[in-house]
């Protein structure tokens, strides 16, 4: 309910949301959830629509965050069940381009829902559960096909990886690095965020950062 005269203050006290305008009684403020700055009521629509991007923007963030998150457990567990040793430097370097790359989308434009809508956290963990569930067992099915088989090296023509732990693990990074980055992009395409020349430059200085870090770390050891 929107009011500024001293009878719209019952209607307004009785609404789930009561809005006053800058020039409205002072009884009809008091009552009031929202108090207008201005005169005209146009910054209502503004505001609803603006509402409407920083929850579209807020619940795919949750949604990525959930599903990298697995992803990262996955693949440590993997590294612990295999008997490699863990190197957290990687895993942090990954972690900070991902997430240089989400905060790339956050300035793109976003489109708003054309209905109300609310942050359901069930609803949130669910899906980033199943997003997180498939990348999980995309890397762990890749794990199994490098280390065990020679179909990679088969298709691609190239040098064996069985029996290389170095080289798997910086395999096993990249990949990880890759979905988690077409997770990320998926998860905010579907909840309306519309991808410029911001997010694509982030994303290939990131996969550059990625595989530099991990050809050195290869080298130190």
């Amino acid at each position: 309910m929107v009011g500024y005269e001293f009878l719209d203050g019952d209607s307004i006290r009785e609404s789930d949301i009561g809005i006053s305008v800058a020039d409205a009684t002072d009884s009809t403020k008091s009552e009031s959830d929202v108090v207008l700055t201005e005169h005209a009521v146009l910054s209502i629509s503004s505001a609803v629509q603006t509402s409407r991007e920083i929850c579209q923007i807020m619940k795919g963030c949750m949604v990525y965050t959930v599903s990298s998150t697995l992803q990262a457990l996955a693949v440590r567990l993997i590294l612990l069940l295999w008997g490699l040793e863990l190197s957290c430097f990687p895993m942090l370097v990954i972690a900070a381009c991902n997430y240089c790359t989400s905060t790339a989308m956050l300035f793109e434009r976003t489109k708003s829902s054309k209905s109300p809508d609310s942050l359901k956290a069930k609803k949130i963990i669910a899906t980033g559960s199943a997003f997180g569930s498939y990348v999980a067992l995309s890397t762990v099915m890749f794990f199994i096909i490098t280390t065990r088989t020679e179909f990679i090296s088969g298709i691609f023509k190239a040098r064996s990886l069985v029996g290389h732990d170095d080289e798997i693990k910086s395999a096993l990074f990249l990949q990880m690095s890759t979905v988690n980055h077409a997770i990320g992009l998926f998860t905010q395409s579907y909840y309306g965020c519309s991808f410029g020349p911001l997010v694509t430059i982030s994303f290939v200085l990131s996969q550059l950062v990625t595989c530099v870090t991990l050809q050195n770390s290869a080298h130190l050891r």
